[in-house]
C-alpha cells in the first residue's frame, strides 16, 4: 500500500542539522510517510547519520549518489517516491509536528493539487525564530484558487523553494515535472511549472517549516554565479513554457518572477557583485525574453551632452556613448553657441550614427543647454554626461536595468577622477558612495539617510533620473548663465523623490583639467553663493523639516568657506565683501549659527568696517545662538530697523533702556527675569541698553 506522503530529503554536509530535520518528520502526526533521504555524495557524517536513523525507522530510504547538486538530488528521489503526495525538505530545516496531517487534510478538503504554506526563519547563530513569512492575508481570503484567479502572483506569492509546498504526486508525473539541475536555482523552474500545471491550489494561514539561516554550510556556498544560474534557468522555463503551449498564458507570470528573482538577489550581494550581476540579465536571459523583460517603444536611456568649446575632448566622450552595451538610446547633443569645430564634430558623429541629435543654440550656459535637451528627450531615463568626461561601456545596461526592476526615480553611481594630461586615476571621496554601508536597501530616500546628506554629491551628471519623474514634478536646471547650476537641480530632485537607489561602481570618468569650473574657484565664487542662496530658497520652499534645512544650509556654506579659504590672500581680499554680505544675509534670514571658521572670519571683517557694523554682525551672532527665527528685536540706535522683534528667556524686548521700579512688589518673581535678560543681553553687548515696559510682559 502507497504511502500517503513521501518526503524527499537531499543531503550533502548537513550532519550538524541532520537530526533535528530527520526528527521532525519520524515525530509527525501523520504516520503514513515514507522519508527518501539523498546523500549526494557527502563528505562528513551525513551518510553513517542516515543509516544510522534509518537502521531505527524502517520509513527512511537511503539513496546514495555522486555529488550532483540538490537539483539532480530531488529528481532522483522523485523517481523512488511512491506517495500520494510529495514534499521536499532540506536538510538543515525541519517542519513542526502537525504541517504534513494539517496539509493533507486541506488539500483534499479543497481538492486541490498543492497545498502552500508560510514559513518562519530560524537564525541558527542566535537559536531563535528571526523572522516570520506567512502567506499573504488576500490568499486567504477563500480556501483554494484556480491558477487564472491569480495570474499576475501566480509564480510570486509564496517562495520558489518546494519546502512550502505539497502537490499531488500525480500532477509531476503527468506533466513529467522535474528540477533543472543546476547549483543555485534548481527549484525555480520547477515551482513555475508545478503552479502552472495545477487546477486548483489551496493556501494555509500556517508557518510550520522553519528554514535555518546563518549556518556554515550556507556560508560556504558559492553565489557568485547566482544571477546568471538563474537566468539560465528561467530561461529554459521559458523554452518549456513556449513547447507546452502555456506561454500567452503564463507570459505575465514568469516576466514577473524574473523580476522578483533579479531583486532579491541584487538585494542579497554586495556592492561589487551588483554590477556583475546587472551584466549577467542580458548575456543570460534569451534575447526574445530579455526584449520582453526590459524593453520599450521608447529610448530606453536619453543621454545629454552639452558643449561648449569642447573639440578636444568630444571624441572620447561620444565614443564612450556609441559603445555601450545598452543599444536602445538617444544621445541629445547641445552645442551651445561654440565658436571651435565643437558643431563640426558633433555633426560628423550624427552623420554615422542616427541615435545622435545635435541642437545649436546660442550660448545660454549649461544650464540652459541642458533644459533644451530635456524638453527635446524621449527616453524613459535621463543621463547627463559633460562633453569633457565619459561613461565606462557597461553604465547604461547596468543604470537602466537596476532602475527598471526596482522602479526607482533616481538612480547614483561614482566616478574617477583623471589628470587630463598624465591620464593619471584617483579618487575623490565626495565623488564616490563611500557614505553607502556594504549592504543597502536598493530603494530609499533622503529620509532614510540624512545623517549622510553632507556626504552626497550634488552633482546631476553622476545621477540618472526618470524623465517622466523630472516633468511631473516640475524640476529643471535654473535658466541663468551661472556655474555651480547642478547643486538646486539635485538637491530638488533628491528632496522630491521617493524611490532612489545606487550603484556604487565607479561607471563615470572626471576629466581634471585647468578649464574646469572646479579648477577655477576665484572666477566663480560669486556664481556659487547666488546659487546657494537660490538653493536655500528653493529648500525652504520645499517645506522640509529644519533638521534637513540646516543640514544644507551649513554643507553649502562650509563648502563656500572650504573654496574661500584655499584661495591666495590678494584674491580673497577681493572676494572679501562679497562673502561678508552672504554671510550676513544667512544670519539675518535664517538665524542659524555659524561654524566657528567662519563666525571668528566675520567678526575680523565686521571690525575693519567700523562699531556700527561690528554691532549689527554680534547681534545676529547673538539671535543666531539662542536660534529664535520666529523673533527678531528693534535696536533704534544700532541699525534703525523697527520692524524686528525677539524674546530672551520668554520675555518680549522693543527698546534699550530698563526700568524696573515700574514693575509692583507683587512681580518681583517677574522683575528677576527681566534683571536676568537683561544681564545676558549686556554679555553679549557690553551696553545697557535694554527697556522692557510693563505692558510688554503680559503681551
Amino acid at each position: 500500500m502507497m504511502p500517503k506522503v513521501s518526503v524527499i530529503i537531499p543531503v550533502y554536509n548537513t550532519s550538524e542539522y541532520l537530526g533535528q530535520c530527520l526528527e521532525s518528520i519520524l515525530m509527525q502526526t501523520l504516520t503514513d510517510i515514507e522519508v527518501i533521504c539523498v546523500d549526494d555524495g557527502s563528505t562528513d557524517d551525513s551518510l553513517s547519520c542516515l543509516q544510522g536513523y534509518a537502521f531505527l525507522d524502517g520509513r527512511i530510504k537511503i539513496i546514495h549518489q555522486e555529488n550532483a547538486g540538490g537539483g539532480a538530488a530531488r529528481n532522483r528521489g522523485l523517481q523512488e517516491a511512491t506517495g500520494e503526495y510529495i514534499i521536499f525538505l532540506d536538510s538543515d530545516d525541519f517542519f513542526v509536528p502537525e504541517m504534513l496531517e494539517k496539509m493533507v487534510r486541506q488539500i483534499e478538503e479543497t481538492q486541490s493539487d498543492i497545498a502552500v504554506c508560510g514559513h518562519v526563519v530560524f537564525d541558527n547563530s542566535l537559536q531563535q525564530v528571526t523572522q516570520i513569512n506567512p502567506i499573504d492575508k488576500k490568499y486567504l481570503r477563500q480556501l483554494s484558487w484556480k491558477p487564472e484567479e491569480i495570474i499576475e502572483n501566480l509564480f510570486t506569492f509564496c517562495p520558489p523553494a518546494p519546502w512550502c509546498k505539497m502537490i499531488r504526486a500525480s500532477l509531476i508525473r503527468d506533466n513529467n515535472l522535474t528540477f533543472d539541475e543546476h547549483a543555485h536555482a534548481d527549484d525555480l523552474m520547477f515551482h513555475c511549472l508545478v503552479l502552472a500545471a495545477a487546477q486548483r491550489i489551496t493556501m494555509m494561514p500556517d508557518t510550520p517549516v522553519c528554514y535555518r539561516t546563518n549556518t556554515a554550510v550556507q556560508q560556504s556556498k558559492n553565489k557568485q554565479n547566482a544571477v546568471a544560474d538563474i537566468m539560465r534557468t528561467l530561461g529554459r522555463a521559458y523554452e518549456r513554457f513556449k513547447q507546452l503551449n502555456w506561454w500567452d498564458t503564463y507570459q505575465i507570470s514568469l516576466l514577473n518572477r524574473i523580476r522578483r528573482s533579479l531583486q532579491f538577489e541584487l538585494m542579497d550581494c554586495g556592492t561589487r557583485q551588483k554590477r556583475q550581476n546587472l551584466m549577467a540579465v542580458r548575456t543570460n536571459l534569451p534575447e526574445d525574453l530579455y526584449a520582453q523583460v526590459f524593453s520599450s517603444s521608447y529610448p530606453a536611456i536619453s543621454i545629454i551632452v552639452p558643449a561648449y568649446n569642447m573639440a578636444r575632448y568630444l571624441p572620447e566622450c561620444l565614443d564612450s556613448v556609441l559603445n555601450q552595451t545598452l543599444k536602445n538610446i538617444e544621445i541629445l547633443c547641445v552645442d551651445d553657441g561654440s565658436t571651435d569645430d565643437t558643431l563640426d564634430i558633433l555633426n560628423h558623429y550624427a552623420a554615422n550614427d542616427s541615435r545622435i541629435k545635435v541642437i545649436h543654440q546660442e550660448n545660454k550656459g549649461l544650464a540652459g543647454a541642458r533644459n533644451t535637451a530635456l524638453e527635446k528627450a524621449t527616453g524613459l531615463f535621463i543621463q547627463c554626461l559633460d562633453a569633457d568626461d565619459y561613461l565606462e561601456p557597461d553604465t547604461c545596461e547596468c543604470v537602466y536595468t537596476y532602475m527598471t526592476l526596482f522602479g526607482l526615480e533616481m538612480c547614483q553611481i561614482a566616478a574617477i577622477e583623471f589628470n587630463d594630461q598624465t591620464r593619471k586615476e584617483f579618487i575623490d571621496p565626495y565623488h564616490t558612495l563611500d557614505w553607502l554601508p556594504e549592504r543597502f536597501s536598493p530603494v530609499f530616500s533622503y529620509q532614510n539617510i540624512r545623517p549622510q546628506l553632507p556626504n552626497i554629491a550634488v552633482t546631476a551628471c553622476l545621477t540618472c533620473y526618470r524623465r517622466n519623474f523630472l516633468i511631473k514634478r516640475q524640476i529643471q536646471w535654473l535658466n541663468e548663465k551661472l556655474c555651480y547650476e547642478d547643486t538646486p537641480f539635485f538637491i530638488e530632485a533628491f528632496l522630491k523623490a521617493e524611490r532612489v537607489g545606487a550603484l556604487p561602481d565607479k561607471f563615470y570618468h572626471r576629466r581634471v583639467h585647468p578649464a574646469a569650473v572646479t579648477q577655477n574657484i576665484a572666477t566663480n565664487f560669486g556664481d556659487y553663493l547666488k546659487i546657494t542662496d537660490y538653493t536655500l530658497k528653493m529648500i525652504l520652499g520645499l517645506k522640509v523639516d529644519e533638521g534637513i534645512f540646516l543640514s544644507y544650509l551649513y554643507t553649502l556654506t562650509t563648502k563656500a568657506w572650504m573654496n574661500f579659504a584655499r584661495l591666495a590672500p590678494p584674491i580673497q581680499e577681493t572676494l572679501a565683501p562679497g562673502l561678508y554680505d552672504f554671510c550676513l544675509n544667512l544670519l539675518k534670514k535664517y538665524h542659524c549659527p555659524m561654524i566657528p571658521d567662519v563666525r571668528n572670519w566675520c567678526v575680523k571683517y565686521a571690525r575693519g568696517l567700523g562699531k556700527k557694523a561690528l554691532c549689527t554682525l554680534k547681534w545676529h551672532l547673538f539671535l543666531a545662538k539662542f536660534n529664535r527665527a520666529e523673533y527678531t528685536v528693534n535696536l533704534i540706535e544700532i541699525v534703525r530697523k523697527p520692524d524686528l522683534n525677539v524674546k530672551i528667556l520668554g520675555l518680549s524686548v522693543f527698546q534699550v533702556v530698563h526700568s524696573p521700579m515700574e514693575l509692583d512688589e507683587e512681580e518681583l518673581p517677574l522683575q528677576k527675569k527681566v534683571k536676568k535678560a537683561e544681564e545676558i543681553f549686556y554679555k553679549i553687548f557690553g551696553l545697557t541698553f535694554l527697556k522692557i515696559e510693563k505692558r510688554d510682559l503680559y503681551g
